[in-house]
C-alpha cells in the first residue's frame, strides 16, 4: 500500500498542472501565514501599547498595509523560481517580472483594503474572519496573475 501511495504522488508530481497548482498552495498559504502574523502581531502591539480596540477599523488597514507589503516581499522569488518555473534572470525581464508582481500585489491590495472595513462595518465580522475571507480571495486574483501575466511563458 505505501508503493501504490508514492507511485500515486510521483504521478500526479509529475503533472505539471498539479504540481504548479499544489506549490502555488504551499507558497500561498505560507504567505497568507506570513500576511496574518504580521497583521496580527501588528494589531496586537498597537492596540495595547497606545489602548485602541483591536476591532477599529483604521488600525486594521495600518495592518493590512505593513502586512502586504512583508508578504508580497516574501512571496516573489518562491513564486517566480518554484511554481511559476522562470527561468530569465536578465535585467530586463527580473524587472518586468518585479512591476508585474508589484502591480498584481497592489490592485489585491485595494480588494483587501475595501473588503476588510466591508466585512468589519457593513458585516460586523470580527477582524480576524475579515482577514481570512479576503485572503481566499487574493490568494485566488494572485494565481491567474501570476499565471496568465507575470510569469507567463513568452
Amino acid at each position: 500500500e505505501a508503493a501504490w501511495m508514492k507511485d500515486r504522488i510521483r504521478t500526479l508530481f509529475a503533472n505539471e498542472s498539479f504540481r504548479e497548482k499544489f506549490l502555488y498552495l504551499v507558497v500561498g498559504g505560507l504567505t497568507t501565514l506570513v500576511n496574518t502574523v504580521v497583521h496580527f502581531l501588528f494589531i496586537k502591539l498597537f492596540s495595547s501599547a497606545c489602548s485602541i480596540p483591536e476591532n477599529t477599523v483604521w488600525l486594521n488597514e495600518a495592518a493590512t498595509a505593513v502586512s502586504w507589503v512583508v508578504a508580497v516581499t516574501f512571496a516573489f522569488y518562491p513564486n517566480k523560481k518554484y511554481v511559476f518555473k522562470s527561468t530569465d534572470t536578465s535585467k530586463k525581464q527580473l524587472l518586468w517580472e518585479i512591476s508585474g508582481f508589484a502591480t498584481a500585489r497592489l490592485l489585491s491590495l485595494g480588494v483587501e483594503a475595501g473588503l476588510m472595513p466591508l466585512f468589519m462595518r457593513a458585516l460586523g465580522f470580527h477582524y480576524m474572519v475579515s482577514k481570512v475571507i479576503t485572503q481566499v480571495i487574493v490568494i485566488i486574483m494572485n494565481y491567474f496573475a501570476s499565471k496568465f501575466w507575470i510569469f507567463k511563458k513568452r
